[in-house]
């Protein structure tokens, strides 16, 4: 399996999963769940985008927020120096983040 994407392999455990299913101990069939929910979240996303509206110095301010698209979580923080180092993942589920401009 060497070589393969993370979206091969998925479809590899799932159809390995459908082929021995009835023949799979149910802590296996857990297992391999469990590897294709850790592999999904290397598969980068886009972050989703709210509008978050802010005071400051009597003035409101609108800004774009990002947010996780699997849980939604608003920890996701543009200005933060971890960002410019690399993949970004929620700090909440981990799921991996795609920050590039398209």
């Amino acid at each position: 399996m060497i070589g393969m994407t993370n979206k091969e392999v998925i479809n590899k455990l799932h159809v390995m999963k459908n082929l021995i299913e009835w023949d799979m101990p149910l802590d296996y069939q857990e297992v391999v769940d469990l590897a294709v929910e850790a592999l999904e979240k290397q598969i980068p996303k886009k972050p989703m985008f709210t509008k978050l509206k802010y005071s400051y110095d009597g003035e409101t301010i609108e800004i774009k927020h990002p947010e996780c698209p699997v849980c939604r979580h608003k920890g996701l923080y543009l200005w933060d120096a971890e960002i410019t180092k690399g993949d970004t993942y929620c700090k909440r589920c981990g799921q991996r983040i795609d920050l590039s401009e398209d």
